[in-house]
């Protein structure tokens, strides 16, 4: 499992650093305006990409073919995957956690004020890979992208007409706090199942 999480880092590490340096870029300078919460879910979008490239990656080398003759399991391949999105997004997300802290001290507010953001877009862009992962194994790269391009697309007019019909979600801040741990809960299983559907789609590959 170390080691395909390592092949997949070091396949990507120019791309990581180019990534890095970029959101370092908007965490600094707060691209999106006043608060976090803009850049953080832009560092969401950023370790989606991330995860895609991967497969790019793979898919362009064959890396299938030979890691498949390899003592690892389709399911340690599989894993692998998941656990990656995790830790890009964790590492992504997290930088803006940390950041939000040194800027509650400095503003001599809670420290745990706003922290909540970067939870749920944590939580949301967890979702969002979950969902695209099994495709990738599905459809590829290729069609696997114009199947999320259509996703957002959707998802952004939903959103478009949502505000046009001044339909609005109340729960504010605190709201939001108090169902994070259930969504978090439902995230963890939407994961898990996502996982074992991934499982499935690989082992009915050839290679």
């Amino acid at each position: 499992m170390k080691g395909l999480l390592l092949n997949q880092i070091l396949t990507m590490r120019k791309a990581i650093v180019l990534y890095a340096v970029i959101l370092i870029l908007y965490y600094l300078f707060g691209k999106f305006g006043k608060g976090l919460a803009g850049i953080v879910i832009f560092a969401g979008f950023f370790s989606f990409m991330l995860v895609i490239n991967s497969f790019s990656y793979e898919e362009k080398c064959g890396w299938d073919a030979y890691v498949n003759v390899l003592p690892v399991t389709k399911f340690q391949i599989v894993l692998s995957k998941y656990v990656l999105a995790v830790l890009v997004l964790g590492a992504a997300v997290g930088a803006g956690t940390v950041l939000q802290i040194f800027i509650n001290v400095k503003n001599h507010v809670e420290i745990g004020n706003d922290l909540w953001i970067p939870a749920a877009v944590f939580l949301g862009a967890s979702v969002i890979l979950s969902a695209a992962i099994p495709i990738l194994y599905k459809l590829g790269v290729e069609k696997g992208r114009i199947i999320m391009a259509g996703f957002f697309l959707i998802l952004f007019f939903l959103v478009l007409l949502a505000e046009k019909a001044e339909i609005g979600i109340s729960l504010g801040g605190n709201g939001i706090k108090m169902v994070l741990p259930f969504l978090a809960a439902g995230v963890f299983v939407f994961m898990i199942l996502s996982c074992f559907l991934s499982l499935k789609i690989y082992e009915g590959k050839e290679f």
